[in-house]
């Protein structure tokens, strides 16, 4: 006789055994003391959690995941050693750049010169490290500006074109 087919209490699952019924829960879940509803289990409880949005200390961005967290870096930076801050990373040539205000990092050597990050800065293509230029973007003076196509209008946004 399946006594679950007759009708149980059971919050999730019902199973039958001998003459009579018992009470399981799904995945995740535990039997409480009334041997009938389920709650998370504590696992689950602190994995569901958004531990981003308690509080963190990521300067960019902040990933909940598997009860825990992690940074990440937006587009164009990399993250430091220290797995919470960011360093813009930029082409110099062939190499993968990282660099701030003291020294750079080119292929994980540091190194400290007479160049100063402006003049090392002024020197890349600021168009390879991503632009928001809609047709044309020229990288100049350690920065880079947009221009349009022949027969196009730069708008005031600087970026877009008509």
């Amino acid at each position: 006789m399946d006594h679950c087919a007759m009708g149980h209490d059971c919050e999730h699952i019902c199973v039958s055994s001998g003459g009579s019924y018992r009470c399981q829960c799904r995945m995740g879940f535990v039997l409480n003391e009334d041997r009938k509803t389920c709650s998370l289990s504590h696992s689950q409880l602190i994995a569901g959690l958004d531990h981003c949005a308690m509080g963190h200390d990521c300067e960019h961005i902040c990933v909940s995941s598997d009860g825990s967290y992690h940074c990440q870096c937006r587009v164009g930076f990399v993250l430091n050693e220290d797995r919470k801050t960011c360093s813009r990373k930029t082409l110099l040539g062939n190499h993968w750049l990282k660099a701030d205000k003291t020294h750079c990092v080119i292929r994980g050597v540091i190194s400290r010169s007479s160049v100063s990050h402006s003049q090392l800065i002024a020197g890349l293509d600021h168009c390879a490290m991503g632009h928001g230029c809609e047709h044309i973007c020229v990288s100049s003076d350690g920065s880079y500006h947009c221009q349009c196509r022949t027969g196009f209008v730069l708008n005031e946004d600087k970026r877009t074109c008509s």
